[in-house]
C-alpha cells in the first residue's frame, strides 16, 4: 500500500503555468478516501490544508500549486535599478526572498473513513519542495516546459554560448545597423541602445541547488573606448548568494560601480561593451549583450526629456525601454462639492459652494522613436506587466500602471516607419 508521486513540477518552476502535481494512491478503494494536501509557505510559514476526491476516471489527485503563489518582484527601497542610495550591490543585486521568488513544500497524505470519522494514514506520505518564481510561460510552450535544458525561449540555465539571460530581448529584437562595423564576427548578440543616465540590470539564475544546470559562475564586460581597438576586459565574481541576482549593467551603473569596471564619462569616444556570463573554466556560457552608446550614435532628441520605464517580463527580469519624443503630463480633476446655506448674517464674500476634496489622477503621455519590428513585440510585455516603473534620472524609481488596454504589434518591414504613444497613470495619489 503507498501514494507516489506520478509526475510533479521542475524544483525550480515559472508560477504562470500549471504548477501541477499529479499524485496516485493504491488506497483509494477505501470507505470515503480523500488525498490530503497541505501546502507550506517557506517565507511565511503559512499553512493551507485541502482535502479532494480522487479523479473518478482514473483515481488520481490533480493538484495545482499554481493559484496559491502570489509573489512580486521586490520593490521594498526607491533605488531598485541603481542602488546607489542603499549601498547595497551596486553592482549585482539578489532578489530578496519571498519577493520574485518563494519555496513552497507540499505534503500528500491519504485519508479515509474510519467508524465513521475520516482518519489520516500515518503509515505512509510524502513532501515535495517546489521554489517558484516570478515569470511565466504561454500555452504553446507545452506542458511543463524543460527550464534547464529546453529551447532558448523557455531555457533558464546558463550552460552555453547562446543562452539567453532572464530578460524577453532577444537577438532579432533590436538591429544595430552598425553592427558589422562595431562587432564584426559576433554572433548570436542582443544589441541594447543605451544613453548615459540609463540605470538598470539584467537578471540570471545563481547558480545554486534548485537550478543544477546553470553553469554561471562569474561575468566578464569587454570595453570598447572607441580610441584603442583592444577592449578593457573586467572579469567579476556573481553573488550567488541568494537564487535570483541581477547585473547592474547600464551606463548609469558603470559611472556609480566600485567594482573596477570602466566609468563611461572617462572615455568620451566609447562605442560599446559587451557583457557574458562565464562557468568555472572561464568559458562563455550566455549569449553576448551589447551595450551601444545611443548618444554618440545618434538616438538621443535634445528637443524632449527621455522618459525611461521599467517592468517585469515574461522571464521574471526587469526590462527597459526609452521614450526619447515628445511627453506631457496631464491631470484628470474631480472636485467634490457641497453647497451651504447662507447664514442671516453673511456678508457679501460667504462661500456657498465649497470643495470639500479634489481627487486628482495624474497621466503621462510619452511616445518612443521610431520602432523596429522586434522591438513591437517586445514591448507587448510592457502592455501586460503589472509591476511598472519610470526610472527617473537620480537613479529612484516612481511607480506607475500602464493605461492603454489595447496594443497593436506592428510587423512590417522596409515600409512605413512607426513610434509608440502610451499613456502611463502615476500609481501614488496626488495629493491636495
Amino acid at each position: 500500500m503507498a501514494i507516489y508521486l506520478d509526475d510533479g513540477p521542475y524544483d525550480l518552476t515559472p508560477r504562470g503555468q500549471k504548477v501541477l502535481y499529479i499524485v496516485l494512491s493504491t488506497n483509494v478503494v477505501q470507505d470515503g478516501f480523500k488525498y490530503g494536501v497541505k501546502v507550506t509557505d517557506l517565507t511565511t510559514s503559512q499553512e493551507y490544508q485541502f482535502y479532494y476526491s480522487p479523479n473518478f476516471a482514473d483515481g488520481k489527485l490533480y493538484f495545482d500549486l499554481a493559484p496559491l503563489v502570489n509573489i512580486r518582484n521586490f520593490e521594498g527601497v526607491k533605488d531598485i535599478h541603481s542602488g546607489l542610495y542603499t549601498g547595497d550591490y551596486i553592482d549585482t543585486y539578489e532578489e530578496p526572498d519571498g519577493s520574485g521568488w518563494k519555496g513552497y513544500d507540499v505534503n500528500f497524505t491519504e485519508w479515509w473513513l474510519i467508524d465513521g470519522v475520516l482518519t489520516v494514514n500515518p503509515t505512509v506520505g510524502f513532501t515535495e519542495r517546489t521554489y517558484v518564481f516570478n515569470a511565466y510561460y504561454q500555452p504553446s510552450d507545452g506542458y511543463k516546459p524543460n527550464l534547464l535544458t529546453g529551447p532558448l525561449n523557455v531555457r533558464f540555465a546558463c550552460n552555453d554560448a547562446i543562452s539567453y539571460l532572464w530578460s524577453d530581448r532577444k537577438t532579432n529584437t533590436y538591429v544595430w545597423p552598425l553592427a558589422y562595423t562595431y562587432t564584426p564576427g559576433l554572433s548570436n548578440a542582443i544589441y541594447i541602445p543605451a544613453f548615459s543616465t540609463d540605470w538598470g540590470m539584467i537578471n540570471l539564475g545563481s547558480r545554486n541547488n534548485f537550478l543544477p544546470d546553470n553553469d554561471a559562475i562569474d561575468y566578464q564586460v569587454d570595453f570598447y573606448d572607441g580610441v584603442n581597438p583592444t577592449p578593457i576586459t573586467t572579469v567579476l565574481a556573481l553573488q550567488r548568494l541568494s537564487q535570483i541576482e541581477g547585473i547592474r549593467i547600464y551606463p548609469g551603473n558603470l559611472e556609480a560601480n566600485s567594482q573596477g569596471l570602466p566609468i563611461p564619462s572617462s572615455y568620451p569616444e566609447w562605442t560599446h561593451y559587451i557583457l557574458r556570463i562565464l562557468d568555472g573554466s572561464g568559458a562563455f556560457c550566455s549569449a553576448p549583450y551589447v551595450f551601444f552608446n545611443a548618444e554618440k550614435f545618434g538616438l538621443k532628441d535634445c528637443n524632449f526629456d527621455l522618459v525611461r520605464l521599467a517592468w517585469v517580463g515574461s522571464r521574471m527580469g526587469w526590462e527597459y525601454q526609452n521614450f526619447t519624443k515628445k511627453n506631457e503630463d496631464s491631470y484628470a480633476i474631480e472636485r467634490r462639492q457641497f453647497r451651504q446655506v447662507l447664514p442671516n448674517n453673511y456678508i457679501s464674500s460667504s462661500r456657498q459652494l465649497t470643495d470639500r476634496q479634489s481627487i486628482v489622477d495624474k497621466v503621462i503621455t510619452i511616445n518612443s522613436d521610431w520602432l523596429q519590428e522586434g522591438e513591437f513585440e517586445y514591448l507587448k510585455g510592457l502592455l501586460v506587466s503589472n509591476q511598472v516603473h519610470i526610472v527617473n534620472a537620480d537613479g529612484t524609481q516612481t511607480p506607475v500602471n500602464v493605461a492603454e488596454s489595447s496594443y497593436i504589434a506592428r510587423r512590417e518591414r522596409l515600409t512605413k516607419k512607426y513610434n509608440l504613444t502610451l499613456k502611463i497613470a502615476y500609481s501614488q495619489d496626488y495629493w491636495s
